[in-house]
């Protein structure tokens, strides 16, 4: 049987490696100088790379990264994503990549049920201005 897990690298837990083949961590979480992000976006290089535990059994990471991030004006700029895979493809190590369109989806579902819509921000739903 084939089991694949994605954690977060900061949980500690109990896993059955006769199972899991596959195993996938998420980075820590991203923080700021106030506060830390409640999510498992990727923010820098570092966050997925240098400040990633080493795990022996990981068969990689989760890269998940907002469009946003990656473009946040007309020019995108893809050297995260170029960075990390470079890093851990030296490692032997791969890397799942998920880029996010609309941001967390559980921000944008309370953005939409209190009807924070496109005037308070423009890159989440799909509107006319796309």
């Amino acid at each position: 049987m084939m089991c694949t897990f994605c954690c977060a690298a900061v949980l500690s837990m109990t896993v059955d490696l006769a199972c899991a083949q596959t195993l996938y961590f998420y980075p820590p979480p991203y923080k700021l100088e106030t506060k830390t992000l409640p999510s498992p976006q990727t923010i820098s290089v570092e966050q997925i790379t240098t400040q990633f535990p080493s795990i022996a059994q990981m068969s990689g990471v989760v890269l998940l990264v907002y469009w946003s991030t990656l473009c946040p004006t007309d020019v995108c700029d893809y050297s995260l994503i170029d960075q990390t895979l470079n890093y851990w493809r030296e490692k032997g190590k791969q890397v799942v990549l998920a880029v996010a369109t609309i941001g967390y989806p559980i921000f944008s579902a309370v953005r939409i049920a209190t009807g924070l819509m496109a005037e308070d921000n423009p890159r989440i739903g799909p509107w006319e201005a796309w």
